[in-house]
């Protein structure tokens, strides 16, 4: 697959998700204003910051009052997600041990395991 075919392909991916969430954004909201009892306030959390706007606007021309406005947000505003978490897991990433280090360590540990049976077992059968 080359360049302009991922990107083709992942602007796709892109566009479907958005209409996904919206879609979902939109059920959140009906559920929500019906006033059924299935609806999950946790659920919201997936929508992101364009399916909360979505359900926030349904809600509010439904007649409820929302006390927050709704307004568009520019995409510069709000950074992706994936690219926001990123930043926060790389502050934890270190470099793993060398096999050696690995290797030496669970030797010595195993060593000392078998030397510390031995040394039991021969001052109970001293004994």
């Amino acid at each position: 697959m080359n360049r302009k075919e991922f990107s083709k392909s992942a602007s796709t991916a892109i566009k479907e998700g958005k209409a996904a969430r919206q879609a979902l954004a939109e059920k959140h909201a009906n559920r929500f204003v019906n006033g059924t009892s299935d609806f999950d306030p946790r659920t919201l959390s997936k929508l992101g910051d364009a399916g909360i706007r979505r359900f926030l606007s349904i809600v509010q021309d439904s007649g409820i009052e929302v006390e927050y406005p709704v307004t568009a947000v520019s995409n510069k505003d709000s950074p992706p997600a994936v690219e926001s978490s990123a930043k926060g897991w790389s502050k934890m990433q270190r470099p793993e041990p060398s096999w050696k280090v690995r290797a030496l360590i669970y030797g010595a540990a195993v060593g000392t395991a078998i030397f510390l049976c031995g040394l039991i077992t021969i001052n109970t059968l001293s004994i």
